[in-house]
Protein backbone atom coordinates (compact mmCIF):
# COMPACT_ATOMS: atom_id res chain seq x y z
CA UNK A 1 0.00 0.00 0.00
CA UNK A 2 1.26 3.55 -1.18
CA UNK A 3 2.43 5.72 1.53
CA UNK A 4 0.17 8.76 2.63
CA UNK A 5 2.70 10.81 4.20
CA UNK A 6 2.34 14.21 3.21
CA UNK A 7 6.32 14.15 1.85
CA UNK A 8 5.07 11.17 -0.25
CA UNK A 9 2.35 12.96 -1.98
CA UNK A 10 4.16 16.17 -2.67
CA UNK A 11 2.13 18.21 -0.61
CA UNK A 12 2.89 21.26 0.88
CA UNK A 13 4.04 20.81 4.65
CA UNK A 14 1.85 24.19 5.63
CA UNK A 15 -0.89 22.30 3.56
CA UNK A 16 -0.50 19.44 5.11
CA UNK A 17 -0.64 20.87 8.44
CA UNK A 18 -3.44 23.21 7.92
CA UNK A 19 -5.90 19.89 6.32
CA UNK A 20 -4.74 18.39 9.36
CA UNK A 21 -5.94 21.38 11.41
CA UNK A 22 -8.83 21.59 9.94
CA UNK A 23 -9.86 18.14 9.92
CA UNK A 24 -9.81 18.22 13.78
CA UNK A 25 -11.49 20.72 14.45
CA UNK A 26 -14.25 20.58 11.76
CA UNK A 27 -17.74 18.80 12.61
CA UNK A 28 -18.10 15.53 11.72
CA UNK A 29 -20.44 16.98 8.94
CA UNK A 30 -17.47 18.54 7.39
CA UNK A 31 -15.09 16.10 6.93
CA UNK A 32 -16.27 13.74 3.90
CA UNK A 33 -16.14 17.93 2.01
CA UNK A 34 -12.65 18.04 3.32
CA UNK A 35 -11.57 14.74 2.03
CA UNK A 36 -13.31 15.61 -1.11
CA UNK A 37 -11.19 19.03 -1.51
CA UNK A 38 -7.69 16.89 -0.47
CA UNK A 39 -8.66 14.66 -4.02
CA UNK A 40 -8.58 18.45 -6.18
CA UNK A 41 -5.76 18.46 -9.19
CA UNK A 42 -2.62 19.12 -7.52
CA UNK A 43 -1.71 23.04 -8.21
CA UNK A 44 0.97 23.90 -10.68
CA UNK A 45 3.30 24.42 -8.08
CA UNK A 46 3.23 20.57 -6.99
CA UNK A 47 3.41 19.65 -10.39
CA UNK A 48 6.81 21.42 -11.17
CA UNK A 49 8.32 20.29 -8.21
CA UNK A 50 7.33 16.82 -8.97
CA UNK A 51 9.21 17.27 -12.09
CA UNK A 52 12.37 19.01 -10.62
CA UNK A 53 12.51 16.00 -7.94
CA UNK A 54 12.14 13.30 -10.50
CA UNK A 55 12.48 13.82 -14.18
CA UNK A 56 14.77 16.99 -14.51
CA UNK A 57 17.53 15.35 -13.56
CA UNK A 58 17.66 13.69 -16.95
CA UNK A 59 15.24 15.59 -19.48
CA UNK A 60 16.37 19.10 -17.98
CA UNK A 61 15.03 21.69 -16.39
CA UNK A 62 14.36 22.82 -20.23
CA UNK A 63 12.71 19.86 -21.12
CA UNK A 64 15.32 19.13 -23.99
CA UNK A 65 17.07 16.55 -22.18
CA UNK A 66 19.91 17.15 -19.39
CA UNK A 67 23.86 17.45 -20.74
CA UNK A 68 25.08 14.51 -18.70
CA UNK A 69 21.78 12.67 -19.63
CA UNK A 70 22.65 13.27 -23.69
CA UNK A 71 26.13 12.26 -22.74
CA UNK A 72 26.19 9.46 -20.36
CA UNK A 73 22.83 7.35 -20.84
CA UNK A 74 22.21 4.39 -22.84
CA UNK A 75 19.47 6.13 -24.61
CA UNK A 76 19.46 9.63 -24.91
CA UNK A 77 16.45 11.32 -22.56
CA UNK A 78 13.57 12.15 -24.84
CA UNK A 79 13.63 16.00 -26.30
CA UNK A 80 10.01 17.28 -25.28
CA UNK A 81 10.24 19.98 -27.33
CA UNK A 82 11.04 18.57 -30.76
CA UNK A 83 7.93 18.34 -33.33
CA UNK A 84 8.01 14.68 -33.00
CA UNK A 85 7.58 14.76 -29.71
CA UNK A 86 4.94 17.07 -29.72
CA UNK A 87 3.49 14.61 -32.81
CA UNK A 88 4.54 11.16 -31.47
CA UNK A 89 3.72 11.15 -27.35
CA UNK A 90 0.27 11.56 -26.68
CA UNK A 91 -1.13 12.17 -22.86
CA UNK A 92 -2.38 8.38 -22.27
CA UNK A 93 1.58 6.78 -24.08
CA UNK A 94 3.24 9.35 -21.40
CA UNK A 95 0.90 8.44 -18.05
CA UNK A 96 1.93 4.78 -19.15
CA UNK A 97 5.63 5.66 -19.58
CA UNK A 98 5.90 7.74 -16.30
CA UNK A 99 4.16 4.59 -14.89
CA UNK A 100 5.57 1.92 -16.33
CA UNK A 101 9.18 3.35 -17.33
CA UNK A 102 10.41 2.35 -21.05
CA UNK A 103 11.75 -0.87 -20.84
CA UNK A 104 15.29 -1.38 -22.95
CA UNK A 105 15.63 2.71 -21.60
CA UNK A 106 17.12 4.19 -18.57
CA UNK A 107 13.98 5.76 -18.20
CA UNK A 108 12.39 4.15 -14.59
CA UNK A 109 8.67 3.62 -13.99
CA UNK A 110 7.18 5.92 -11.23
CA UNK A 111 4.54 3.91 -10.27
CA UNK A 112 5.67 2.49 -7.33
CA UNK A 113 6.17 6.52 -6.28
CA UNK A 114 4.01 8.32 -7.17
CA UNK A 115 -0.30 8.46 -7.09
CA UNK A 116 -1.57 7.90 -10.01
CA UNK A 117 -2.98 11.94 -10.16
CA UNK A 118 0.47 13.25 -9.45
CA UNK A 119 1.57 10.59 -12.60
CA UNK A 120 -1.27 13.13 -14.81
CA UNK A 121 -0.31 16.10 -13.23
CA UNK A 122 3.39 15.75 -14.43
CA UNK A 123 2.71 14.62 -17.86
CA UNK A 124 0.07 17.38 -17.99
CA UNK A 125 3.02 19.66 -16.70
CA UNK A 126 5.45 18.76 -19.49
CA UNK A 127 3.30 19.05 -22.35
CA UNK A 128 1.96 22.63 -21.06
CA UNK A 129 5.31 23.42 -20.79
CA UNK A 130 7.67 21.98 -23.31
CA UNK A 131 5.27 21.00 -26.03
CA UNK A 132 3.21 23.26 -26.78
CA UNK A 133 1.07 22.36 -30.12
CA UNK A 134 0.93 18.94 -28.94
CA UNK A 135 -1.49 16.25 -30.85
CA UNK A 136 -4.11 15.85 -28.46
CA UNK A 137 -5.57 12.69 -30.04
CA UNK A 138 -5.87 10.14 -26.99
CA UNK A 139 -6.35 12.23 -23.93
CA UNK A 140 -7.88 9.72 -21.82
CA UNK A 141 -7.16 10.80 -18.25
CA UNK A 142 -6.61 6.73 -17.26
CA UNK A 143 -5.67 3.45 -18.79
CA UNK A 144 -9.21 2.01 -19.48
CA UNK A 145 -9.65 0.30 -22.96
CA UNK A 146 -5.97 0.75 -23.68
CA UNK A 147 -5.18 -2.73 -24.57
CA UNK A 148 -8.53 -2.61 -26.64
CA UNK A 149 -7.70 -0.22 -28.74
CA UNK A 150 -7.28 -0.97 -32.60
CA UNK A 151 -5.20 -0.56 -35.26
CA UNK A 152 -5.10 2.83 -37.66
CA UNK A 153 -7.65 3.04 -40.64
CA UNK A 154 -9.64 0.37 -39.54
CA UNK A 155 -7.07 -1.87 -40.50
CA UNK A 156 -7.73 -5.68 -39.08
CA UNK A 157 -4.21 -7.37 -38.64
CA UNK A 158 -3.75 -11.19 -39.78
CA UNK A 159 -2.50 -13.77 -37.02
CA UNK A 160 -0.91 -15.90 -39.74
CA UNK A 161 0.32 -14.18 -42.31
CA UNK A 162 2.40 -11.68 -39.12
CA UNK A 163 3.50 -15.01 -37.83
CA UNK A 164 5.26 -15.78 -41.40
CA UNK A 165 6.49 -12.12 -41.62
CA UNK A 166 7.56 -11.98 -38.46
CA UNK A 167 9.66 -15.47 -38.74
CA UNK A 168 11.12 -13.79 -42.10
CA UNK A 169 11.94 -10.39 -40.73
CA UNK A 170 12.39 -10.16 -36.69
CA UNK A 171 13.57 -13.32 -35.28
CA UNK A 172 17.18 -12.26 -35.86
CA UNK A 173 16.42 -9.39 -33.57
CA UNK A 174 14.15 -10.50 -31.28
CA UNK A 175 13.81 -14.01 -31.49
CA UNK A 176 11.60 -16.83 -31.81
CA UNK A 177 10.32 -16.56 -28.83
CA UNK A 178 10.16 -12.82 -28.78
CA UNK A 179 12.36 -12.40 -25.57
CA UNK A 180 14.91 -10.00 -27.47
CA UNK A 181 17.27 -12.92 -27.68
CA UNK A 182 17.72 -13.58 -31.60
CA UNK A 183 21.14 -14.27 -32.95
CA UNK A 184 22.02 -9.32 -33.84
CA UNK A 185 20.58 -9.40 -30.38
CA UNK A 186 24.09 -9.60 -28.59
CA UNK A 187 25.54 -7.19 -31.28
CA UNK A 188 23.15 -4.81 -30.83
CA UNK A 189 22.92 -1.70 -27.88
CA UNK A 190 20.51 -1.02 -26.62
CA UNK A 191 18.90 -4.61 -26.93
CA UNK A 192 16.08 -5.33 -29.10
CA UNK A 193 12.86 -5.10 -27.34
CA UNK A 194 11.76 -8.02 -24.99
CA UNK A 195 8.07 -8.72 -25.67
CA UNK A 196 8.25 -11.32 -23.00
CA UNK A 197 9.00 -8.22 -20.09
CA UNK A 198 6.09 -7.64 -18.18
CA UNK A 199 6.48 -3.70 -18.26
CA UNK A 200 6.55 -4.20 -21.82
CA UNK A 201 3.38 -5.98 -21.94
CA UNK A 202 2.14 -2.94 -20.18
CA UNK A 203 2.78 -0.07 -22.55
CA UNK A 204 2.50 -1.72 -25.53
CA UNK A 205 -1.03 -2.30 -27.53
CA UNK A 206 -1.89 -2.52 -31.60
CA UNK A 207 -1.52 1.30 -32.17
CA UNK A 208 1.69 1.49 -30.29
CA UNK A 209 3.23 -1.65 -32.16
CA UNK A 210 1.90 -0.89 -35.39
CA UNK A 211 3.91 2.74 -35.39
CA UNK A 212 6.86 1.36 -33.62
CA UNK A 213 7.19 -1.48 -36.57
CA UNK A 214 5.95 1.36 -39.20
CA UNK A 215 8.21 4.01 -37.77
CA UNK A 216 11.03 2.45 -36.14
CA UNK A 217 12.15 3.79 -32.80
CA UNK A 218 14.44 6.61 -31.93
CA UNK A 219 17.63 5.25 -30.46
CA UNK A 220 18.02 1.88 -30.98
CA UNK A 221 18.43 -0.01 -34.10
CA UNK A 222 14.70 -0.68 -34.87
CA UNK A 223 14.17 0.16 -38.31
CA UNK A 224 11.29 2.02 -40.15
CA UNK A 225 9.73 -0.91 -41.98
CA UNK A 226 6.87 1.35 -43.84
CA UNK A 227 9.87 1.72 -46.52
CA UNK A 228 9.41 -1.69 -47.46
CA UNK A 229 6.19 -3.31 -46.30
CA UNK A 230 2.44 -2.29 -46.94
CA UNK A 231 0.20 -0.81 -43.88
CA UNK A 232 -1.63 -4.10 -44.18
CA UNK A 233 1.63 -6.44 -43.36
CA UNK A 234 2.48 -3.83 -40.69
CA UNK A 235 -0.50 -4.62 -38.95
CA UNK A 236 -0.53 -8.47 -39.70
CA UNK A 237 2.83 -8.87 -37.71
CA UNK A 238 1.84 -6.38 -34.76
CA UNK A 239 -1.18 -8.53 -34.67
CA UNK A 240 1.24 -11.64 -34.09
CA UNK A 241 3.18 -9.76 -32.14
CA UNK A 242 0.24 -8.37 -29.68
CA UNK A 243 -1.42 -11.43 -29.71
CA UNK A 244 1.75 -14.29 -29.28
CA UNK A 245 3.31 -12.04 -26.98
CA UNK A 246 1.63 -9.41 -25.21
CA UNK A 247 -2.12 -10.53 -25.02
CA UNK A 248 -2.04 -13.39 -22.63
CA UNK A 249 -0.26 -12.11 -20.11
CA UNK A 250 -1.82 -8.58 -20.26
CA UNK A 251 -5.59 -9.80 -20.12
CA UNK A 252 -5.16 -13.33 -18.05
CA UNK A 253 -6.50 -14.80 -21.66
Amino acid sequence: MKSASCEFRQIPRNRCRSMLLAILLAPVGFVPALAAAATEPLAESDSLRIYQESCSVCHGDDGKGAVWGRNSLSTTPRDFTTEISRTELTRDRMIMSVTHGRPGTPMPGFGSQLEDEQVAAVVDYIRGRFMTGAVQADTATDASGYHERQFPDGLTGNYERGRSLYFRNCIECHGSSGAGDGPRAYFIFPKPRNFLDPATQQILNRPRLFDGVADGVIGREMPAWSFVLEDQDIADVAEFVYREFIAADTTGT
